[in-house]
């Protein structure tokens, strides 16, 4: 039985613990997130969406996680949702400077038709290009 097989039978007898968090402050979303195992996002997503919100140590979601950890089609699969202070997936990705999750969250932007996504502030009021630039990110091309 594969990691995947395992999580999917382990939801099926006790989904509570799809949203239990361990000693260390992580929930098994914030470890797949993490890990960038994407099939296991996807099967943890399909008992409560919610769940790539669910705050760990620090107060930070899987999502932030897999940001973090340049996990990008991690990122892609939940990037509609809004993190904590106003950040999308793409403010995470810039803030951590994570070039392989920026590519794809902007060829997803553009795919999808979102480009209102590359103007959206942040609680500081900050773009994804004013973190950009904060940071000197000269390899991230938005345009």
């Amino acid at each position: 039985m594969g990691h995947v097989d395992f999580v999917k039978e382990i939801i099926r007898l006790k989904p509570v613990f799809s949203r239990e968090v361990n000693q260390e402050g992580f929930s098994p979303m914030h470890i797949a997130a993490d890990n960038g195992q994407v099939e296991i996002v996807k099967e943890l997503m399909k008992v409560d969406i919610k769940l790539c919100r669910l705050e760990g140590r620090q107060k930070m979601t899987p999502f932030h996680h897999a940001a973090i950890r340049g996990r990008a089609e991690v990122v892609r699969i939940v990037s509609k949702m809004r993190l904590n202070e106003g950040e999308n997936a793409l403010h995470l990705a810039v803030r951590n400077i994570r070039f392989e999750a920026i590519k794809k969250l902007v060829d997803w932007i553009r795919h999808m038709n979102k480009e209102y996504l590359l103007n959206m502030k942040d609680e500081q009021g900050n773009t994804v290009l004013h973190l950009a630039s904060w940071k000197k990110q000269r390899r991230a091309r938005w345009k």
